[in-house]
């Protein structure tokens, strides 16, 4: 397996939909529209994982190999994720202080293989390099220790009800290291 993290384009869509749909249950997925809006709105928060082992299932994609994953996340100004963020693209500012992940997806054969943490590590470095404060996060409980393997801190039950789950809110803070 030799994957390879790279950014999406706009035709790269229809891909991230296929894992974003696989990853999540229907309530918590970003719907097509919502994905293509973030994507037209803030590419450079995209990252996909490529197996370059296998050769492409889809036709018209930027890339040479099957995606196995993907991140993606915007920049904001406040230190937690509410709900509003996941529907409105919009609410991304450039400049904005947080790097704020909305969905690390990984399809299943892929998980526990690494794929995850190498889509996490190009996100985490991305905010070090643009001088974020540091990187923000929902997950489910289940998921608490493998964000706190790359630095984050768990701060609680977030304020987030996103798809009628129970999110909790994780912290990578740059400021003083």
């Amino acid at each position: 397996m030799n994957i390879q993290i790279i950014r999406p384009t706009p035709s790269d869509v229809g891909t991230i939909c296929r894992i974003e749909s696989a990853c999540f249950p229907e309530k918590e997925a970003a719907s097509p529209e919502q994905l293509k809006k973030r994507l037209n709105i803030f590419p450079d928060g995209f990252f996909i994982a490529i197996d370059t082992d296998r050769k492409p299932e889809e036709v018209g994609g930027s890339f040479n190999g099957v995606a196995v994953g993907f991140i993606d996340g915007a920049c904001v100004n406040s230190d937690r994720i509410c709900d509003e963020m996941f529907e409105n693209a919009s609410l991304h500012d450039p400049l904005g202080k947080w790097a704020a992940v909305y969905g690390l997806c990984v399809i299943e054969e892929y998980r526990n293989k690494g794929v995850g943490g190498l889509l996490i590590d190009s996100f985490i470095e991305k905010a070090k390099r643009e001088h974020r404060e540091g990187v923000i996060l929902t997950c489910k409980e289940e998921k608490i220790n493998f964000y706190k393997k790359f630095g984050f801190l768990p701060l609680g039950i977030s304020k987030s009800v996103h798809g009628g789950a129970v999110w909790y809110d994780m912290m990578l803070n740059f400021i003083g290291k």
